[in-house]
Parts: C-alpha cells; sequence; structure tokens
C-alpha cells in the first residue's frame, strides 16, 4: 500500500509536458465565374469553373501548439493554396531552377509568451495582415501593396507579433531573401521589412502598416503604406482604407506610384444573410499609361453571401472596373458560388 501511495506521490510532483495539439484544417471556395473584357472595340468572355475564390482563398494545411510550461507555448502552420478546379495544391515553379512549392503559403515554426509571438519561415508581412481590411471579400481585392515582395506571404522571414495592450498590437516582419510569393512571383534577393499596428475597441477599429525593400542594384527599392479606420454600427460595418505603392526605380527613372482609396459596407439582413457594397479609386499619381496595369481606374462591386451553416456558405458578386484612357482594358466579373471550411 505504502509503495503505490509513493508511486502516485512521484506521480504527481513530475510535471508532465502536455502532448502536441494538431489540427488538419482548410477551406474550399468554388463556383462559376464569367469576366467580360472591353477594349476598344474588342469584347471578350470567358467562363472559368471552379477556380475561384471570390471570398475566401482555398487553402489545406497543418497547423499546432505545444504548451513548453513557464507561459511558453510551440507553435507552427504549413499552409497551401488549393486550386479546386483542378486539384492542384501549392504552387508552380516560377523559374525551372526554383522547384515547386508546396506549401507556398505559411511555413513557420514559433515561440510565444508574455512577450508576444516570434516566428520564423515563410510569413505573412504587416502590410498583407492589414491592407485587405476594407475589401471583405477577394472579389474586391485592390492591386496595390504588391511592390517587389511587399505585401506577400515570403520566405527566410521573421515576424514579431506583440501582446495586445489597451486594444493595440505591433506587427513587425524582416525578410533577407524574399523568394516567391504566395502569387508565385520571384523576388529573389530582395529585403523586405514591414511594421503594422493594428487597434480595436468595441465597434472601433484602426491600423496602419508600412514597408520597404532594398532590391538588388536599384537606387530605389519598393515602399508600400496602408491606412484604415472601421466602424461597425450593427446594422452595417463600415470601412475606408487607403493603400499606395511605389515601384523600385533605376537610378534617374521615375518610380511608378500608385495609390487606391476603397469604401465599403457589410449589411446583415438577418437568417444568415449578408450584403457587402464596395466602391474603389485608383490613381497613378502622373504616371497614367495606356496599358492595362498602369491606368487610373474606379471599381464598384456588390456581394450577396447566404450561411448555410458554420462552416458552409453560398454567395454570388458582381464587380466592374472601369479604367482611363482608350488602350486600356475595362472589366466586369459575374460569379455565383459556395465555400467550405474544415
Amino acid at each position: 500500500m505504502k509503495k503505490h501511495l509513493i508511486a502516485a506521490a512521484v506521480a504527481a510532483a513530475v510535471a508532465v509536458p502536455a502532448a502536441a495539439q494538431v489540427t488538419v484544417y482548410g477551406n474550399l471556395n468554388a463556383g462559376i465565374t464569367v469576366t467580360r473584357t472591353e477594349l476598344g472595340a474588342v469584347k471578350t468572355t470567358a467562363t472559368t469553373q471552379g477556380s475561384e475564390d471570390q471570398t475566401s482563398t482555398s487553402v489545406f494545411g497543418f497547423r499546432g501548439t505545444e504548451d513548453l510550461g513557464g507561459g511558453l507555448k510551440a507553435f507552427f502552420d504549413l499552409q497551401a493554396d488549393i486550386n479546386p478546379g483542378n486539384g492542384q495544391v501549392g504552387q508552380q515553379a516560377y523559374s525551372a531552377a526554383a522547384g515547386d512549392i508546396m506549401f507556398n503559403r505559411l511555413a513557420f515554426v514559433g515561440i510565444e509568451g508574455g512577450f508576444g509571438r516570434i516566428s520564423f519561415g515563410r510569413v505573412a508581412d504587416a502590410v498583407d495582415s492589414l491592407e485587405g481590411y476594407a475589401n471583405h471579400y477577394n472579389l474586391f481585392d485592390t492591386e496595390t501593396a504588391a511592390a517587389n515582395g511587399i505585401g506577400g506571404k515570403n520566405a527566410n522571414s521573421t515576424r514579431y507579433d506583440s501582446p495586445k495592450f489597451m486594444g493595440a498590437n505591433i506587427i513587425a516582419t524582416y525578410s533577407n531573401n524574399a523568394v516567391g510569393g504566395a502569387s508565385g512571383a520571384s523576388h529573389s534577393n530582395n529585403s523586405v521589412r514591414t511594421l503594422g499596428v493594428a487597434f480595436s475597441q468595441g465597434a472601433l477599429s484602426l491600423g496602419a502598416a508600412t514597408g520597404e525593400a532594398a532590391v538588388g542594384a536599384m537606387a530605389r527599392g519598393g515602399k508600400v503604406n496602408t491606412v484604415y479606420a472601421g466602424y461597425n454600427l450593427g446594422i452595417a460595418d463600415l470601412r475606408i482604407q487607403n493603400t499606395s505603392d511605389e515601384a523600385a526605380a533605376a537610378a534617374g527613372a521615375t518610380p511608378v506610384k500608385f495609390s487606391t482609396n476603397e469604401v465599403s459596407a457589410l449589411v446583415p439582413l438577418g437568417a444568415g444573410m449578408s450584403v457587402v457594397f464596395h466602391f474603389e479609386d485608383a490613381d497613378f499619381n502622373g504616371t497614367n499609361g495606356a496599358s492595362t496595369l498602369v491606368a487610373d481606374y474606379k471599381q464598384w462591386g456588390v456581394m450577396a453571401k447566404k450561411d448555410l451553416s458554420k462552416r458552409t456558405h453560398a454567395y454570388a458578386g458582381y464587380r466592374s472596373t472601369d479604367r482611363a484612357g482608350a488602350a486600356s482594358t475595362d472589366t466586369t466579373i459575374t460569379t455565383v458560388g459556395i465555400a467550405h471550411s474544415f
């Protein structure tokens, strides 16, 4: 009897670390999207089935945590894009020598405690984490925040997230070789640093982020700045945001500067229904050109969403983009689809 009591006392006195908790998670978002373009008198229509992510990105991943004791916790996250149209996971190589990347969105490990969280690997930078605030859904994603790797999920990065203090927290990242963002573009040899702050208290949300890239031998590196404000009235979630970027330029060259202003409102209708209205005005700050990618534009759209359960929703949306210049392409997108998270 005494031996059993002694054994029980020893077992109780020894701290047994908790087992690691690993979760498989993901999101599949697919439907039918009809894209119509108009360039002068030339009009085209294209229909895509299955591969569009109009409310949220389709992803597959693993994440886990382990309690280390003493208020410390280890964590990791591995996340890959999924193309529901053909089943492709990850990202195809952006160059013959690069090799395909399976976990092209996130691939990091880190530790957290009273000091905050620090992560190492492929992480989302501060601009990427904050610049989409006014979009609500992917259908309205702005074209800014993409200068030379800024505003992406970059490899070879370190990220720090501070604890919240009076509703505010800081995000800081640094990448010494931002190879290949989630979009597939290569930013090899670019160093990227970003800094952001987010604040939320009750119905009010505020945030800002800035990023800068050093690009090889370029005299000027890329820069991105974004600032937003939002207020949830209950009858509507109102958001405004300004985002600007400046691409890298060689000595003596004038960099292209791009700025967008966004206004959006999400209106709940009850019974799991909601509708988003979105407007965006984009300006190339005097460098407006004839090409599609260097032309001022105005964009508006609307999307209705219906929750079918806690993890599944259906949607229907429309977006129209009117670009300045006779040689630029105007675009309209009509989409319907369904998304399920797990």
